[in-house]
């Protein structure tokens, strides 16, 4: 990917419910960040961004935690939503990254 494709993503993240049910978040925007972090950013996400998600039944399931994404890219916007029960091994490194740099936020 070339650099002014890295400049224009921008990836929100938000971290809801839980036990707490407390909500965190974060915005970043690949062109404040330092390159190196922005190309790992960019690389964990289009690891993802087009991968099948696997679909499981949780409406019984209480107090998970809900971890959804929104990557602005070039003009188009891709959703990705996982829980405690749907969170792949290969979405673990994305998801420890944001919830490191998230912080709390007002439930919207």
């Amino acid at each position: 990917m070339i650099d002014s494709e890295v400049e224009q993503m921008k990836v929100t993240f938000r971290e809801t419910g839980g036990v707490a049910g407390l909500t965190r978040g974060i915005e970043l925007d690949t062109s404040s960040l330092p390159p190196a972090d922005a190309k790992h950013l960019e690389q964990l996400v289009l690891a993802l961004r087009d991968r099948p998600r696997r679909t499981l039944d949780t409406s019984n399931a209480r107090d998970l935690t809900n971890y959804d994404i929104t990557i602005h890219d070039a003009g188009v916007t891709h959703h990705l939503s996982f829980n405690d029960m749907t969170l792949s091994e290969d979405a673990q490194p994305l998801i420890n990254l944001l919830q490191r740099q998230s912080r709390p936020v007002n439930p919207k």
